[in-house]
Order: C-alpha cells, then sequence, then structure tokens
C-alpha cells in the first residue's frame, strides 16, 4: 500500500528529522594540537581530522582528576574521538576518545615537545592548510612518529616544514629564478624575496635569506623519501642553521602570520 500524498510530507519529514539527528553522533580520527581551560573544569581542544580539518571541541569536566577524559585529552594524542554536534549551535562536544598514540616521547623531551608545538601551531594558523587537511593529517602523523625517534629533531623539523610547503601548494620552486625566468644550475645558490627565489642577478635587497647549494640539494632528494629515510641524509652545521632560517621566513611569509614558537624562540 502506497503513502497517501497528504502523509507523505510528514513522513519524509519524520524520516529526515531521525536521521539528522543521528548525525549529531558521529567518531572521527584526530590528533589533539592544542588544549585549553574552558570555565573551571572543562577543557577546549584544537583537534585535527581527516574528515574535518581543524576544530575546536570541548572535553567537559576533562579537568577533574577522575575524569575518563582527562589523560587521554592532552596535546599530541592521537585516536579515535567520539564527538556530538549541535548543528544549532555548530559546536562539538568529546564523548570519548580512543586513543591509538599518546607519543610519549615528545612529552619527555623539551626540544621534541616544542617542535611539537611549531607544527601544531604552524597547521592551526593556516586553518589546516586549507582544502588539504587529509594530507596534512596524515603528514603530521608519521612525523610526529618520526619526531619521537629520530637523533636529528631539526632535521625531522626541516621535513615537516618542507612537506608541509608542498602540500599546501606553497612550495617555492627551486628550478627557476622567479625575476627573469632562467633555469637554475646546481651550484647557483637562491634568494628569498617578495615571496618567491630569485637567482642572484635578480636580487635587489641585499643580506636576503639564501638557499646554498648544498641545501637545495638536499631538499631536492630528501623530499621525495619517507621520513625515516631521511635520518641518515645530513647537512653540515652551517648549512643547517642557514635552511633553518629560511624555511622560517618562507612559513611566515606565505601563511601571513608571526609564530609565537617562532617569536618566543622555542624552535
Amino acid at each position: 500500500m502506497g503513502i497517501a500524498d497528504e502523509e507523505r510530507p510528514l513522513y519524509i519529514e519524520a524520516a529526515v528529522s531521525y536521521y539528522w539527528c543521528m548525525a549529531r553522533n558521529f567518531h572521527t580520527e584526530g590528533v589533539i594540537l592544542k588544549t585549553y581551560r574552558v570555565a573551571e573544569y572543562h577543557k577546549g581542544l584544537v583537534i585535527i581530522s581527516p574528515d574535518l580539518g581543524v576544530f575546536h571541541a570541548t572535553a567537559f569536566g576533562a579537568y577533574k582528576g577522575k575524569s575518563k577524559l582527562s589523560g587521554v585529552s592532552e596535546p599530541f594524542t592521537r585516536g579515535d574521538f567520539l564527538l556530538y554536534h549541535d548543528p544549532v549551535k555548530d559546536r562539538y562536544k568529546v564523548t570519548e576518545i580512543m586513543p591509538r598514540s599518546y607519543h610519549e616521547q615528545l612529552r619527555s623531551d623539551l626540544d621534541r615537545y616544542y617542535t611539537g608545538l611549531f607544527w601544531s601551531e604552524l597547521i592551526i594558523k593556516s586553518f589546516g592548510g586549507g582544502s588539504e587537511y587529509t594530507q596534512l593529517f596524515y603528514l603530521l602523523q608519521v612525523s610526529l612518529k618520526f619526531l619521537g625517534n629520530t637523533h636529528h629533531i631539526e632535521r625531522a623539523n626541516l621535513q615537516f616544514v618542507w612537506r608541509y610547503l608542498d602540500i599546501t601548494g606553497f612550495l617555492p620552486d627551486l628550478t627557476l629564478c622567479a625575476g627573469c625566468g632562467r633555469e637554475i644550475s646546481g651550484t647557483d645558490p637562491l634568494y628569498w624575496q617578495d615571496g618567491e627565489f630569485v637567482g642572484q642577478e635578480c636580487v635587489l635587497v641585499p643580506e636576503l635569506h639564501h638557499l646554498n647549494p648544498a641545501a637545495r640539494k638536499y631538499l631536492l632528494h630528501t623530499g621525495r623519501l619517507a621520513p625515516e629515510q631521511t635520518e641518515a641524509i645530513g647537512l653540515s652545521s652551517i648549512e643547517q642553521a642557514g635552511l633553518k632560517k629560511l624555511l622560517y621566513a618562507v612559513i611566515e611569509d606565505v601563511i601571513g602570520f608571526r609564530l609565537n614558537t617562532l617569536q618566543q624562540g622555542v624552535v
């Protein structure tokens, strides 16, 4: 027996309402980027998810010692999040966190911890890389694991920043001079000027951040490798320090924000 025409709108409305309510409760994989206090006992979380990008959620009562959310809602925790979404206020509530990794190595070493905070701030202030948040989530996931195991923390940091630039579409061209268009040879340095790399002939301002040939070769080669495969590929201390200054300048230029972790000199 079919549904009468006069009954059909009510039937459809009830079905839509049912599924709309059910959709308020869902789960997603995620990594906690940042935590902050909300009122006295609640904890705000900034999470990156391959499904939702970067979003805020509240873990109610997480600052109470007996809360089931207390120990599992710390920065760098990766896991499955059971969430409730209020569509009217567009707010997320954390119902449960099923951790997959706590990345304990980052919490027991200040250099690793501050490097992770720098990555988190970069992701948050660039809004999760725009539409590329899924790739950025997986980059963060493998990079945090590598950061916890590597003996070369600064190199792991450089690798993350370079891959972030690639994923988000901000990666500068290392093969051509942006000023005159000529091809850059393997022995030529590049200079960061007005948001682009130029050759020496097109430099307008002295003392610019520059990329020397060895550092350029390092980036081009290691950018094709998995992070753990870069462990044994090094740079001299001078080249590494210069590359770090350059990449930090590039990052702040392309995202258009000053990063607190860089201003405070913790990385």
